[in-house]
């Protein structure tokens, strides 16, 4: 019973652990390619485009970081649960 509790919990890890480089990869792809389009004037400053952007950045990086910060959670709690079953 306890062999197989610990590969399931295995599997829970390693699931999280994909959510969260997952999400470590979308925030920083995403920041460098908004770098990017600011230094080739891709993206300019005015008002409307930013506003745009924000709005858009909203919607990539708020899910994107609340999806790690739940991975992360999860990721701390696992290991203090499988060396319990010992």
């Amino acid at each position: 019973m306890s062999l197989a509790r610990k590969n399931i919990l295995d599997l829970e890890f390693q699931k999280h652990l994909n959510i969260a480089s997952t999400a470590i990869i979308i925030f920083y792809t995403y920041l460098i390619a908004i770098g990017v389009g600011f230094v080739t004037k891709q993206i300019t400053f005015d008002n409307r485009s930013l506003v745009f952007l924000s709005l858009f950045s909203t919607f990539i990086i708020g899910p994107s970081v609340v999806s790690f910060l739940r991975a992360r959670k999860q990721l701390k709690k696992i290991p203090r649960i499988i060396t319990s079953l010992d």
